[in-house]
């Protein structure tokens, strides 16, 4: 065999019914395989014989395909990396192969653009044997792998797969419940997994286990006690196998995992024909497998040693070092020292530079959810030195992967940036209240705008948030402020009455610059387009939330219910804009606020909308709960009416919303409501406070005046509300 594609026509020959690759539901047999990449290649014969090109493919199968067809056609395939900027493609060196080069991968590119790794087909085929013989990968194999094929784990194990004719099974999905369902179905023998996809697989105790699984082979520097114990489990007749390896080499050193506390550290034996040496402290590898172009010894700038029965024992990367005032620290080292602390489940270690000290750790932590994270921070200042102890420390969800399965620390340092951002929240109400205490809780320069009796308080107890969903939180921010003394803020969420808008923007005006990012979180379908005219230097982001939240006498906040979702977007953004939404939704995500991205960001604010027109309106003007009203015909069926009317006018706008998810909005009022459930304008009318009539139903009334519809029942309504505040 020369290559890839030969070895292809192999197979398809041999076994041309058997199953190749599965993706989710669609199988590919090794004759149909072979089918594809033929027909490619006959309609693109541009490629050029020994010519290495770029490949830019959206799926698994397009790659498969693009790399086989290349093969055959003698081209050398380079599969991009999906998140790869325009900037680094630029910066991608295609420099000449060498006479047997066959293909080329790219380097991770965590550290700068990718580089460019030319191989030959011995130099993976090669090894293959002794490879698959440590794995236990064999003709009856069926792996399950996931990612890019760019990412050079994938491609060699499908590669190592295909060289003794098994079958791939894999999805474009990022579920890991559908992985284990796909493994399940097609009774997987073999899994290849980054560490931070198989923590995923750990995390749900209830799923069955994986009785067909025999082998799984993953990296090793990532896979924590906690992980492995899961591992062992879900896959109780699995052979774990931890490797060591590098991109520019091969496989370099193996370990079978026989206990969760095995020491992380020890790498394991070398492969066979694999060498490794030291030279001050750097490990060095001679291997007959490597990329073209390099000189054997060859070092990846790790080091470690050799113990007495022949096992590497790894030290640290390089590169993993920090220079703390003089203070050398270790960060995987640290990062291994914060993960074995109960409660932790991952842990990431980023240098960050510092005027003073040359430079300081900052920690990004996933916890298990029955640890808080007070007693998280406490633990790790117990656990570490002084000197070790983070500049900050920063908890997540998850640890963000790339599309090859790595560490996405652009990702990570993205939100060291949104850290830093100055957010205030003006107006600290429900709604308001809510999302500042997440806020406080969660991020640095949070400032509340507020004023009279309420920033009294505010100063004085911290802002309190009683919620069902997150429980008791009193939260102390950077600054409270009054409107007019608010100073120049990178993001502003207002979450005023709308009668209040105007004024308040303009109050805030000198706090706006160009660079300013506003979100409105407020009643209404037009306070995004409002705030624009008032000040159109800033970029505004349209948002509505479902939630049950209000203020109480002592302005403490109460949250009811487990839902409170907040949606953000911008119908037609700009490319600032959309930058600006993903920013925003890594603010909310780290706050631990449940958000989503609305692709029609005004239908998603109209059915709010035109719910709310016939929830606050009818009981306000009834002054009565929803559970009085439902049991009451004439009054359902003007609630009814209400729904339909707004919707009217919603039509008439051209918003795009069906009669379907109208149904839904009327369904909810007659099977989801609680009986005693009231709205914020009802309260407001019964103490005639300031409210949101004009909101709620003036403008549906002037609206369908402007387009010639008739709405008597919001019409009704609307004068009889006015006409409680002339009594």
């Amino acid at each position: 065999m020369n290559n890839y594609y030969e070895l292809l026509v192999h197979f398809a020959k041999l076994t041309p019914e058997k199953s190749a690759l599965i993706i989710d539901d669609d199988l590919y047999s090794y004759q149909k395989l072979l089918e594809l990449a033929d027909n490619f290649a006959a309609k693109n014969n541009q490629y050029k014989k020994g010519t290495p090109y770029l490949i830019a493919a959206d799926s698994f199968l397009e790659q498969l395909i693009y790399f086989l067809a290349l093969q055959k056609l003698g081209a050398l395939p380079i599969l991009m990396h999906h998140d790869c900027t325009e900037k680094e493609q630029l910066a991608i060196k295609l420099y000449p192969p060498q006479k047997n080069d066959i293909l080329g991968v790219l380097s991770s590119g965590s550290t700068g653009a990718p580089k460019v790794m030319y191989r030959t087909y011995n130099s993976w085929a090669g090894f293959f044997p002794a490879q698959n013989k440590i794995f236990m990968v064999a003709s009856d194999t069926i792996i399950f792998l996931h990612g890019s094929l760019s990412f050079t784990g994938n491609l060699n194990s499908l590669l190592s797969v295909l060289f003794v004719g098994g079958t791939i099974v894999t999805s474009e999905k990022f579920s890991y419940h559908h992985w284990l369902d796909l493994i399940d179905r097609y009774k997987a023998t073999c899994l290849y997994l980054v560490p931070t996809k198989l923590r995923l697989l750990t995390k749900d105790s209830k799923i069955n286990k994986l009785l067909s699984v025999k082998s799984l082979f993953t990296g090793s520097q990532l896979l924590t006690p906690s992980v492995i114990r899961g591992l062992k489990q879900l896959l109780p007749n699995t052979k774990i196998i931890l490797y060591y390896g590098a991109s520019e080499l091969n496989y370099i050193t193996y370990a079978v995992v026989d206990r969760a506390d095995r020491p992380r550290e020890n790498l394991g034996l070398p492969f066979p024909e694999t060498k490794i040496s030291f030279k001050d402290g750097l490990i060095y590898v001679d291997t007959p497998y490597h990329v073209s172009g390099i000189d054997c010894p060859f070092s990846v700038k790790d080091t470690g040693y050799l113990n007495e029965r022949g096992e590497l024992i790894f030290t640290g990367r390089r590169e993993a070092w920090l220079n703390k005032g003089g203070v050398k620290l270790n960060l995987d080292r640290l990062a291994a020292q914060i993960e074995s602390i109960d409660g932790i489940e991952s842990a990431v270690i980023l240098p960050i530079a510092d005027k003073i000290r040359g430079a300081v750790p900052i920690a990004f932590i996933v916890k298990a959810e029955y640890k808080n994270r007070t007693e998280l921070r406490a633990a790790i200042r117990h656990q570490l030195k002084p000197t070790e102890i983070p500049q900050k420390i920063i908890f997540i969800p998850e640890i963000p992967l790339n599309d090859r399965g790595k560490i996405d620390r652009k990702v990570l340092e993205r939100m060291i940036f949104m850290n830093k951002a100055k957010i205030a929240v003006v107006g600290v109400g429900g709604v308001g209240g809510y999302l500042g205490a997440k806020l406080i809780k969660n991020l640095d320069n949070v400032t509340l705008v507020a004023r009279n009796a309420r920033k009294t308080a505010l100063e004085e107890r911290s802002l309190i948030l009683h919620s069902e969903r997150d429980g008791e939180i009193a939260a102390r921010p950077q600054n409270i402020v009054s409107s007019s003394e608010l100073t120049a803020q990178d993001y502003i969420f207002i979450c005023v009455k709308n009668y209040s808008l105007e004024k308040v923007c303009t109050e805030i005006a000198p706090a706006v610059t160009k660079d300013t990012v506003i979100i409105p979180v407020m009643n209404g379908v037009n306070p995004g387009d409002r705030i624009r005219k008032i000040l159109p230097q800033a970029t505004v982001i349209d948002a509505l939330i479902y939630i049950v939240a209000f203020a109480n006498p002592d302005f403490s906040i109460t949250q009811q219910g487990d839902f409170a979702k907040i949606y953000i977007g911008k119908n037609d953004a700009t490319a600032k804009e959309k930058t600006c939404i993903k920013n925003v939704a890594d603010i909310l995500e780290r706050a631990e606020v449940d958000y989503g991205a609305a692709s029609d960001i005004t239908a998603a604010i109209w059915k709010k909308y035109i719910l709310n027109c016939a929830f606050n309106v009818a009981t306000a003007y009834y002054n009565l709960p929803i559970g009085d009203l439902r049991r009451d015909s004439k009054k359902a069926h003007e609630y009814e009416a209400l729904i339909n009317e707004a919707y009217s006018v919603a039509q008439a706008k051209n918003i795009n919303i069906s009669t379907a998810e109208i149904a839904k909005i009327i369904d909810r009022f007659y099977n989801e409501y609680a009986d005693n459930a009231t709205s914020s304008l009802m309260r407001d009318v019964a103490k005639k406070l300031p409210a949101e009539i004009e909101t709620f139903s003036g403008y549906i009334v002037s609206e369908a005046k402007k387009y010639n519809l008739s709405v008597p029942v919001s019409t009704k309504m609307y004068h009889g509300l006015l006409a409680k505040y002339q009594n």
